[in-house]
């Protein structure tokens, strides 16, 4: 049986066939566009910050662009008779992520650009590096010298928005000012403008000699750190706003004025005035009084001829020989020493002093107290915590009271005083034969005079034990 005959299909008319639709490449565009941007920031060809800028002000012809683009291919769709690209996903996630991001950068950038960020720093614990990168532009360096006359009789003051200032004595009797300047600026041109308009400004009234680096102009951030060369018996008065003060072989008195940064003094003659708002302060070799007031993170002083008065809240003091004494008052310590031959260690939990001389006083909480080898009168209020105190001979009047801590007492076998110790709630111990011990309705008592009497030796302590021993 014969197959049957297969007919060919019908001729397909030309016209009934639709072209293929083309792909736009406005997607490839953008993506070599980008990665141009990134090849330039990579190569230093552009800073990041000027493209933030310049993407955040000119992000809508990405837009115009795009438009340009579909106009383009859609008249050269029409021309060569195939339909023009439409509008897929992948266009319109493209589309909206332009626009909410670039409105976002635009944004941003109309924010940044009313913030003073100058301030920011001042109030921010941020470091000053990343913030200027970040905001500031490129960094450029500078170095000048400024030399001026001095009168004889002048003192300095110098005045310095963000920077360091070392103060040295001169080895003549003119002002010297070595200058060393970090600045950030979107290019050199505008960088050297800054350094002219940050160079410091010196006048000179009746004895007054002033020396002013502030900020002016388009300043967009950076330091000026000044090393002045001055005569030795002139009186300085410094102040900047962030920077390191330091202040070495001076006979005339010292002002230190600083709202972040350390400071320190050596080898001065004079008196010393320092206000501070964190950081360090270090002073030794002073022969007049130092006063400081404000709030740092450590104190270390020594060999101070004259008297330290201390007003603020200090993270640790570290002391060494204040010969006419000191006084420290913060929001929970209230501390007089007359004299202190000794050392002085004081955190915020702990209290550690030596060969200090008394009336010694002693108000706080909350920190362990332990006085070693003291001479003359002691008072100790403390609560939370132990209290120890070590005395010599000549015994003086000691008197403490405590809160919630044990307290040791050791006093010299051949000294000459009377005791009167209490412990509610607690319990007395003792070495001296001579105290007569009781124990009533929940308080211990031990009273009792030893040799000779005399000084009065008095021990209050509620919910702690009182040991009172033999050196």
């Amino acid at each position: 049986m014969a197959s049957p005959t297969q007919m060919p299909p019908p001729p397909i008319n030309p016209q009934w066939v639709r072209p293929p639709r083309r792909r736009s490449i406005f997607g490839p565009m953008v993506l070599i566009f980008i990665g141009v941007l990134f090849l330039l920031v990579n190569t230093g060809a552009i800073s990041a910050r000027n493209l933030f800028v310049i993407f955040a002000q000119y992000w809508p012809v990405l837009l115009i662009l795009w438009g340009v683009v579909k106009l383009f291919e859609y008249m050269q769709a029409k021309r060569e008779g195939y339909p023009p690209p439409g509008l897929g996903g992948g266009s319109i996630v493209l589309l909206v992520f332009i626009l909410l991001f670039g409105t976002a950068i635009s944004a941003a950038h109309r924010g940044m650009s009313q913030i003073n960020w100058d301030n920011v720093r001042k109030d921010v614990d941020f470091g000053d590096e990343d913030l200027n990168n970040l905001f500031g532009g490129q960094k450029f360096e500078f170095s000048d010298n400024v030399d001026h006359d001095f009168p004889a009789k002048a003192s300095l003051k110098v005045a310095l928005d963000r920077g360091e200032i070392k103060i040295s004595p001169s080895s003549d009797d003119k002002l010297h000012i070595a200058l060393h300047k970090s600045l950030y600026a979107g290019s050199e041109v505008e960088a050297k403008k800054i350094s002219d308009e940050a160079n410091p400004t010196i006048t000179v009234v009746d004895n007054l000699v002033t020396v002013e680096a502030l900020p002016r102009g388009s300043w967009k951030g950076g330091s000026v750190n000044m090393e002045i060369f001055v005569p030795r018996k002139a009186a300085v008065d410094l102040m900047t706003l962030r920077g390191a003060l330091s202040v070495v072989g001076r006979d005339g008195n010292v002002k230190a004025n600083n709202s972040r940064g350390d400071v320190t003094l050596e080898d001065i003659a004079g008196n010393a005035d320092v206000h501070v708002r964190g950081g360090d302060f270090k002073a030794q070799k002073v022969n007049g009084d130092v006063n400081i007031e404000g709030r740092m993170n450590n104190a270390n002083i020594s060999d101070l001829t004259g008297r330290l008065s201390l007003q603020g809240d200090f993270d640790e003091i570290q002391l060494s020989k204040i010969a006419k004494g000191l006084h420290f008052n913060s929001s929970r310590t209230d501390l007089d020493i007359p004299r202190l031959d000794g050392n002085l260690n004081m955190t915020r939990g702990d209290f550690r002093a030596d060969n200090a001389f008394g009336p010694v006083r002693l108000v706080t909480k909350n920190k362990d107290i332990e006085f070693q080898d003291v001479t003359g009168d002691v008072h100790v209020e403390n609560a939370n915590a132990a209290v120890e105190v070590r005395a010599k001979v000549p015994v003086g009047n000691i008197d403490i009271a405590n809160q919630r801590g044990e307290v040791n007492l050791v006093l010299p076998a051949n000294g000459n005083f009377s005791v009167d110790a209490t412990a509610n709630r607690g319990e007395i111990s003792t070495e001296f034969e001579q105290l007569k011990q009781t124990d009533d309705n929940h308080e211990a008592r031990a009273s009792g005079t030893v040799n000779k009497g005399g000084a009065r030796v008095q021990v209050r302590n509620e919910h702690g034990t009182v040991n009172i021993r033999k050196q």
